[in-house]
């Protein structure tokens, strides 16, 4: 059976894939940590909320590695787009508040993965994000804020 295959089967093992990705793959699994990335689209909303929390954990290594594939593979995609910009955001809180607001859904959920992985350190950003008037943002960041 196809990785593609596996991943179309069911919500829940979408959904449970992440995190096993999460903690198994490396810089040699790029198709699969930007198949990760992709889910960000999933039908489902709990598979797409996985997916920004797959974002907000994953080491700098994992981000690289999916960013590589993807823009061999697709480099004018959103999330070829959307991964460069996390990758390089680093901690600017204007910057991650500042995509919080843009027209495009898919980016606010990369911002919201940002402001997620910045918490620590600056909770001002999954502040705004749990106000953001993009539902799934919000209710990400407000999850992400109980966690802290």
């Amino acid at each position: 059976m196809s990785w593609q295959i596996f991943w179309a089967i069911d919500k829940r093992v979408r959904f449970w894939s992440i995190d096993c990705i999460l903690l198994w793959a490396g810089a040699f699994n790029g198709r699969e940590l930007a198949t990760t990335v992709r889910l960000l689209d999933d039908p489902e909303k709990a598979v797409r909320w996985k997916a920004m929390d797959f974002l907000s954990r994953a080491s700098p290594q994992q981000l690289a590695s999916a960013l590589t594939w993807l823009l061999k593979e697709e480099p004018e995609s959103t999330d070829a787009h959307g991964l460069q910009w996390l990758f390089n955001v680093g901690n600017d809180a204007g910057a991650i508040t500042a995509l919080l607001v843009s027209p495009h859904p898919k980016m606010r959920k990369y911002a919201a993965a940002a402001a997620a992985r910045v918490a620590a350190k600056n909770q001002h950003p999954l502040s705004i994000a749990s106000a953001s008037y993009d539902t799934e943002v919000a209710e990400f960041a407000a999850d992400r804020t109980r966690l802290l």
